[in-house]
């Protein structure tokens, strides 16, 4: 059988994470996996945003591990689609972990594409923000603005 590579391993990391019993599922092992996955350089934006939506949807709080998948994503946060960007920061505010620099990359990341976001990034990005009680004006203007020219879209 041929060795998984990063994509088949989070891929799998992410399905346990939606199944019913997922928290009996994961383990010591899936930890390890996922820390060798964040702190891989060929490791791309989506199987961060997949890494770290996984932690987030298991409530697996290791600030190690986090702190791997976040230091991975500052290196590539001018790849990631507006979805993953939206994605991580949902993450990390699910978990209550704010990792400062990581925040502030995707801010800058989020305005520069906050045209392009569709309502859900937006309102995802906003609330991130909210919960982690990080405070980013021109973010919250660019969201505000993104949002006000997809009012149609809001507000069918």
């Amino acid at each position: 059988m041929p060795e998984l590579n990063l994509v088949n391993a989070v891929t799998a990391v992410h399905r346990i994470a939606k199944s019913r019993d997922a928290r009996t599922v994961f383990g010591f092992r899936m930890l390890d996996l996922l820390g060798r996955v964040a702190c891989d350089p060929d490791c791309s934006p989506q199987v961060l945003s997949n890494s770290a939506w996984s932690c987030a949807r298991l409530q697996v709080h290791v600030a190690p591990l986090l702190d791997a998948i976040a230091a991975s994503s500052l290196s590539k946060i001018a790849e990631f689609s507006t979805q993953q960007l939206a994605n991580t920061l949902w993450s990390f505010a699910t978990l209550r972990y704010e990792h400062k620099p990581l925040m502030e990359a995707s801010s800058s990341a989020a305005i520069a594409r906050s045209l392009e976001c569709t309502p859900r990034h937006l309102g995802n990005t906003a609330w991130a923000f909210a919960v982690l009680e990080s405070s980013h004006d021109p973010l919250m203007a660019a969201i505000a603005c993104a949002a006000l020219s997809r009012y149609a879209e809001l507000n069918p």
